[in-house]
């Protein structure tokens, strides 16, 4: 017998059938169902079915019925179950009936949504990786991973990035949640997944319901609203091995999040580490190509760069500058009878106050092993002298020390003015240049 010439259905129809086929079957009108087979209750893993029969009528459109459609059924125990189902009007018990028949593709259902969910997370980490070197804040880049990552999490409502600094989480960035977020500070030891993890912090924390938890607290929105967060995930982010922080989504309902929903934020964390770790690299070698590692002042190259620029605007605008070259005296004398350590540290030190003694508009590099060189705008030659005196000064009160003795250092430096020495900055520095040795050579006669 074919299923599309069946008209008219009755106990004995359906007993046949049963004979030729294992799939779910169902007779239902508009106010009842009228029978199903034992596969169907199988199927749904429900025993009593009868209540579930509202649930699978209004999901066919009976308006504009089709002979094959696809339909969902949730059982009790809220689990959701999809069909392909073929449709034929009949008449049971001499009444008009919908005959259908069910074919089970929740498995396949599941099958398309993670493909389709891996791919949305693929091409959401793929907006990721390619923002990560175009956005300067690094502040915009957390917020974007946050906001990327609610997409890729359906059921997620709120999130945060925190950041942990010291024995304190502090937020980078959030969705969702009030302004007040923004000061929010967590101890290490009280968050949930520290707990959780007795302290190791290694893996994922899926929390299916919050208020069973300690300290349960409701949050503020964006919008206000006070609300209770039910469902959260809590990933670790290592950076090299070491804890740098936590990405969190939450929902507001009650086990929202499920085991690939953990996987996907396990994905997400892991190229979020990948993705951080470039930036930084990306920063440290943008840092060391315009900066000395050692002293944080503009390396050598920065400065014959920027140098041209400075030179042009000066020369339009008939402006003047200073060009000072500093030595830090007898620094070889001191690697070679206490270690180029304590020489870095010295370094170090005459690097950090001429910091503190210039102007945010003024230019300072370090030139070479032992020498400086600085723009300085806005000042006279007379002002200068002072300047770097008072310099002297204070290294002669901050020595360095090193087992047991105190090492102390001293600069000696030359001034050439722009236009008043030279117009050029080659010019310039062989003047300063030499005005240093000046200096030095009279500081060495008068210490004798």
């Amino acid at each position: 017998m074919e299923f599309n010439h069946i008209d008219l259905l009755d106990q004995r129809t359906l007993e046949q059938l049963e004979r030729f086929t294992l799939m779910p079957m169902v007779v239902f009108n508009e106010h009842k169902l009228l029978y199903s087979n034992i596969f169907y209750q199988d199927a749904i893993k429900e025993e009593n079915i009868d209540d579930l029969f509202n649930n699978l009528y209004y999901d066919i459109d009976h308006l504009n019925l089709s002979p094959r459609q696809e339909v969902r059924v949730k059982n009790s125990f809220g689990e959701t179950f999809y069909f392909d189902i073929q449709l034929k009007h009949v008449i049971y018990e001499k009444k008009p009936a919908l005959f259908a028949i069910l074919l089970d593709i929740t498995d396949r259902k599941s099958y398309i949504k993670k493909v389709d969910q891996f791919q949305k997370l693929r091409e959401l980490i793929v907006e990721i990786s390619d923002s990560i070197l175009n956005i300067t804040d690094i502040d915009s880049f957390y917020s974007l991973v946050m906001k990327t990552t609610l997409k890729a999490l359906e059921k997620s409502t709120l999130g945060t990035i925190l950041i942990l600094e010291g024995d304190y989480f502090y937020t980078a960035a959030s969705v969702g949640y009030s302004m007040d977020v923004s000061t929010f500070k967590l101890p290490l030891q009280q968050s949930f997944i520290y707990q959780a993890t007795d302290g190791k912090m290694d893996r994922i924390i899926k929390v299916d319901e919050a208020t069973k938890l300690p300290n349960y607290i409701p949050v503020t929105t964006e919008y206000g609203e006070e609300v209770y967060i039910h469902s959260t995930l809590s990933a670790p982010i290592f950076l090299q091995g070491v804890l740098y922080g936590l990405i969190n989504v939450d929902s507001l309902r009650p086990y929202a999040f499920n085991d690939d929903d953990v996987k996907s934020i396990e994905f997400i964390s892991k190229s979020i580490e990948i993705a951080i770790t470039n930036r930084l690299l990306y920063e440290e070698k943008s840092f060391l190509s315009r900066f000395d590692r050692i002293t944080n002042l503009y390396n050598r190259h920065f400065f014959d760069e920027h140098c041209d620029v400075i030179i042009k605007k000066a020369q339009r605008y008939n402006e003047t500058f200073h060009l000072v070259m500093i030595d830090i005296d007898n620094l070889k004398l001191v690697n070679d009878q206490y270690s180029h350590l304590v020489g870095d540290e010295i370094i170090t030190l005459v690097a950090s106050l001429i910091r503190m003694s210039i102007r945010e508009s003024d230019i300072f590099a370090r030139y070479g092993g032992d020498e400086f060189v600085g723009l300085l705008f806005n000042a006279t030659c007379h002002q200068l002298i002072e300047k770097f005196e008072l310099l002297n000064q204070d290294l002669m009160k901050t020595p360095v020390e090193y087992q047991g003795s105190l090492v102390y250092t001293s600069i000696s430096y030359g001034i050439a003015t722009f236009n008043d020495d030279s117009n050029t900055i080659y010019e310039l520095i062989r003047v300063a240049d030499d005005r240093m040795y000046e200096y030095k050579n009279r500081q060495k006669v008068q210490s004798i």
